[in-house]
């Protein structure tokens, strides 16, 4: 039995790992529930989530789908890549914690309704496309990614630490930041898979992803950029909350109001009229 969870956009979660079966069956289902157009699926960097993302193309091949393999990487670099990309979804495939995720166009996790939607697939026997999807290998554009987060380094703090229990995140934004993980008065730590970090100095203790989003978001509005939160999200309606803490009275009262009934109604929420920032 298959479920999506909005929260971790999986819709594939066992605990005792993927098979090539599941794996098949998760890319025709994504192919069916989409329809139509390109799907990027990547992995994390193991020999076991790459033979999984091979069995993910190779279902959305059959359902008639072009499958855009970008290969070992990790969630939030795939989040980028699907709307830099127009894509019209992304898979990701971790075998290590028997997890197949799904990103809509927008680089974020999509509609509880969509997710079923897939998830109800994977228990139909779906037939074969009237014809095959092609296979484009995209790897090489990790190096966007990475042009893009050096784009953004005026915008952080260079003097830092980067920690991650994923070496290959810990090293890109380390080179990005040109620093080494070595003693700083600031230390980040994100997780394996690059969507949550946290911030610690000796002066504030431990800051948690929850307070820098608002402090992050804060920033962006003041700044005229747009921010954007998943569907269905109860995370955009306490980061709304948040925000609404720093900010002045009346444009906090507009801020939560538009963060809480946006992420309540599943749409993706952009709360500014000017230009949009990219989706880290």
């Amino acid at each position: 039995m298959y479920s999506y969870d909005a929260d971790s956009a999986a819709f594939i979660k066992r605990a005792q790992g993927l098979t090539a079966s599941d794996c098949a069956r998760a890319g025709a289902a994504v192919g069916a529930a989409f329809g139509r157009g390109r799907v990027g699926v990547a992995c994390r960097s193991d020999e076991y989530s790459r033979a999984c993302a091979d069995a993910v193309c190779a279902g959305l091949r059959v359902s008639g789908v072009n499958a855009w393999s970008f290969g070992a990487s990790f969630e939030s670099q795939l989040s980028f890549l699907v709307p830099f990309s127009s894509l019209n979804a992304g898979v990701f495939v971790c075998a290590g914690e028997g997890t197949v995720s799904i990103f809509g166009e927008n680089g974020l996790s999509v509609s509880a309704a969509l997710g079923r939607k897939a998830a109800d697939f994977m228990e139909t026997d779906l037939s074969p496309a009237p014809s095959c999807g092609r296979l484009f290998d995209m790897s090489a554009m990790g190096m966007l990614y990475r042009d893009e987060l050096m784009r953004h380094v005026p915008y952080g703090v260079a003097d830092c630490a980067i920690l991650s229990s994923d070496p290959t995140i810990s090293a890109l934004i380390n080179d990005c930041m040109r620093t080494t993980s070595n003693e700083r008065a600031l230390t980040l730590r994100i997780n394996r898979r690059g969507t949550s970090l946290s911030a610690y100095t000796e002066k504030t203790g431990v800051v948690p992803f929850v307070k820098l989003i608002a402090l992050c978001g804060m920033y962006e509005l003041e700044s005229g950029r747009d921010i954007s939160v998943p569907y269905d999200s109860s995370r955009g309606a306490t980061a709304g909350r948040l925000i609404a803490i720093s900010l002045p009275r009346r444009t906090a009262r507009t801020m939560s109001h538009a963060v809480s009934q946006r992420a309540s109604s599943g749409r993706a929420m952009h709360c500014s009229p000017r230009r949009s920032s990219p989706v880290f």
